[in-house]
Parts: structure tokens; C-alpha cells; sequence
């Protein structure tokens, strides 16, 4: 019984054990690798897209989740090889068509019930469509937001010169979640790449103008110091 008794205990461990893992494994796994999956949905989508078309929207709902974080949910119709398609794909991918997130919902600003849409769509299968042609925020922002980090970091414990770039992404992902637009649109990616060159250019200024902390407190006084303490 006692023996029974020990291997009960020895497999209820060994289950929580499992389970705490394969939690933390899932939580790094939305943390690091989220972001780029969803970036690399949304491009395949992108590349397939390659027809557009006028539609309408017919329906709109405004979603709210927790912690005051909301989103917007859409039907559209539009008509392509002569047949009426209805869709309710915002963005290309998966990810960004659902849930929520801090400020989502000011997107329906954008759209009104009735109103045209421009419509982009997969000619050789006109049901997969999206409205918001690029990439959306959270993929482009938390991608190069985390992982600008975790460089950053990386780089400032080997004193590499390169932690300058993963400062610059990783500003440049997080402003981009905090006050960018909702969407990174393709035809806007050239505006991207300027204030991305913008901050490394201010990082880069900073880092040569700031104080040389690294240098003993005797060597950055003036001679006139030194000479005044002698």
C-alpha cells in the first residue's frame, strides 16, 4: 500500500511538473515567437492578395475586452469573377482578426455601414480577402519591440557597438505600439524606414555625446581640477 501510495504522489508530481512547463513554454512561446509568426501570416497573405476589388461594408461591431482594451469586427461584400463574396477578414493573417487590444476600436473611425471599402483579395480564391492591406501594429511592434530588447541587452553585456540598432528597434517597435497607426500599410513602409533612421540617428548622437561613465572619476575631471586638488 505504502509503495502504491509513493507512486501516486510520484506521478502527480511529475503531471504538475508537466503542466507548470508546458505553461511557461507557452508563454515564451506567445512572448518571442508570437509576433514574428503572425508578421510572417500576414506577408503570406500579402503576397497572395493580388486583385482588389470596390465593396461594401454591411455590418460593424465594436468589441470590448478586458482591461479597457477593444476592437472592431467587420462584413463586407464585393463582387469578383462574377460572383457576390461576403467577408469578414479586417487583415490579412490570423492574428489580427481577433481580440483586442488598447485603442482598437477608434479603427471604426475608419469604416461606416454602407460605405465603399477597397476590397484586396486572392484571385484564385476570392473568399480569402482583407480590408487593411499591411501589417498590423501589435505583429510589427512587439516583434521588433522584444526582440530589440532582449539585443539590446545582449549586446550592452558584451560591449558591442551594435546595441545602438537594437535600442533603435526596439524604440521604434514600442512607439509603434503606443502611438502608431493601427496599420503598417505597404505603401506606407517608406515612412517606417525614415523614423526608423531618424531614431538611430538620435541614439547614435546620444551615444557620443553622453558621458563616459566607464572612465574613472579622476580622469574625467579638467586639469584645472586635478591641479587645484594637488
Amino acid at each position: 500500500m505504502r509503495n502504491i501510495l509513493d507512486r501516486v504522489q510520484l506521478i502527480a508530481k511529475a503531471t504538475f511538473g508537466l503542466i507548470v512547463f508546458a505553461m511557461f513554454a507557452l508563454l515564451f512561446g506567445l512572448m518571442f515567437l508570437g509576433g514574428p509568426i503572425a508578421i510572417l501570416s500576414e506577408s503570406y497573405d500579402l503576397l497572395r492578395f493580388n486583385a482588389q476589388a470596390d465593396g461594401q461594408l454591411t455590418h460593424l461591431d465594436v468589441m470590448r475586452g478586458s482591461k479597457g482594451t477593444s476592437g472592431i469586427r467587420v462584413t463586407y461584400a464585393f463582387n469578383a469573377n462574377g460572383n457576390k463574396i461576403d467577408s469578414n477578414q479586417l487583415y490579412p493573417g490570423f492574428a489580427a482578426n481577433n481580440g483586442t487590444y488598447s485603442g482598437g476600436s477608434s479603427l471604426s473611425e475608419k469604416y461606416v455601414i454602407g460605405g465603399q471599402v477597397q476590397v484586396f483579395y486572392d484571385s484564385s480564391e476570392p473568399s480569402h480577402s482583407c480590408l487593411e492591406f499591411g501589417w498590423h501594429k501589435w505583429s510589427v511592434g512587439w516583434t521588433a519591440g522584444i526582440w530589440g530588447m532582449v539585443a539590446f541587452v545582449g549586446f550592452r553585456i558584451r560591449k558591442s557597438p551594435l546595441w545602438i540598432g537594437a535600442l533603435t528597434f526596439m524604440l521604434y517597435g514600442f512607439g509603434l505600439i503606443a502611438i502608431g497607426p493601427h496599420t503598417v500599410y505597404v505603401t506606407d513602409l517608406h515612412w517606417h524606414m525614415l523614423t526608423i533612421l531618424m531614431i538611430a540617428a538620435l541614439v547614435a548622437t546620444y551615444s557620443f555625446v553622453r558621458p563616459n561613465t566607464n572612465e574613472p572619476s579622476d580622469a574625467r575631471k579638467s586639469p584645472v581640477g586635478r591641479e587645484f586638488e594637488s
